[in-house]
């Protein structure tokens, strides 16, 4: 529906039509808000990030221990078959965003026409994640989201806003607990992105000496996107917290004491239990003979500090990415 807007069918009940096109019933229109495709948002400027200078090891006595991790048993959520809630006034644009969200993705789209109608699904259905209208009937999105994230069962539900209200309306609804926005009219493969952004809850361990830079990479990934960071700050202590502490890619400096990166990824791939995880390396080394090396001993990919942030996100999603179909090709033989 939304590709029929950008080619100029814009009237309501030609779009209806064609999501419906069997059929009669009546629908009214007035009070529902327009909806057009709009272009997709200019990318923000790249952020390039530059390697301080390097800071002298940390005594053992004072070296930090890694972040917290969720116990081994955790599992990583998935996005592919997700269950959303589409908590919107009007019917029009629910249908034309359910179909959207259908045709492009796996998830299941479950409706709510307001706030309290979206407080009975949830007492029925379990959902991955919530897009949200403000400006509703009966109960508004505002009230919907304190209701949400007051209640222990449905607060780490992740909610994306979608709202034709701006400024001080969505500064609130983010201080109520919503994690992103998106203003109509809107663009139907950037609400897609923020969605996939807050389901993959994908882990990465970054391995890196250097204080100041190992803090500057968790930043960045945690700005960009909903994933679990935790940290080590040489080899040692990346095989210790791997032990207990399953991740899903890991970031990997090369030059560090106590065991550098390629030690660290020789005794990776050697040992079954951590011989698939994505390694991407981040190092100051620009030699080929590095790149070469780390490559050969089982490392996926190799960016040269300094980088620009996006860029070390991109490479994150395609390493993740390419850990996905792997696992899902190895379901599919085991299923044969």
């Amino acid at each position: 529906a939304l590709n029929l807007i950008s080619e100029g069918i814009t009237d309501y009940r030609e779009v209806l039509r064609v999501i419906h096109p069997d059929s009669d019933q009546a629908v009214e229109l007035e009070a529902m808000e327009p909806v057009s495709a709009a272009p997709a948002p200019a990318e923000e400027p790249l952020q390039e990030v530059k390697p301080p200078t390097e800071e002298a090891p940390l005594p053992v006595t004072e070296r930090e221990s890694p972040a917290e991790a969720p116990p081994p048993d955790t599992a990583r959520s998935e996005s592919a078959s997700a269950t959303l809630l589409l908590v919107e006034d009007s019917r029009t644009l629910r249908a034309i965003a359910r179909k959207f969200l259908e045709a492009k993705t796996n998830w299941k789209v479950l409706e709510a026409a307001d706030g309290l109608e979206g407080l009975n699904v949830l007492e029925h259905h379990s959902v991955d994640a919530i897009v949200l209208d403000l400006k509703m009937p009966h109960m508004d999105g505002f009230e919907f989201l304190e209701r949400i994230r007051g209640n222990p069962s449905t607060a780490g539900i992740p909610v994306v806003i979608l709202s034709g209200m701006e400024g001080e309306y969505i500064t609130r609804g983010m201080k109520l607990g919503a994690d992103d926005y998106l203003i109509k009219p809107f663009d139907g493969q950037a609400l897609i992105e923020k969605i996939r952004n807050l389901l993959d809850r994908s882990r990465i361990l970054i391995v890196e000496d250097n204080k100041t830079m190992r803090k500057m990479a968790r930043r960045i990934i945690e700005k960009k996107t909903a994933w679990q960071v935790y940290e080590a700050e040489d080899g040692l202590q990346a095989l210790e917290f791997l032990k207990d502490h399953p991740v899903d890619a890991i970031v990997l400096d090369l030059m560090m004491p106590n065991m550098d990166g390629f030690e660290f990824l020789q005794h990776l791939r050697f040992n079954p239990e951590t011989a698939l995880i994505p390694v991407l390396i981040v190092t100051a080394l620009e030699g080929e003979d590095s790149e070469l090396k780390s490559l050969e001993l089982g490392a996926d990919d190799y960016l040269v500090k300094p980088y620009k942030a996006s860029i070390l996100i991109a490479r994150l999603r395609r390493l993740l990415e390419r850990a996905g179909e792997i696992r899902q090709k190895g379901k599919s033989v085991k299923a044969a």
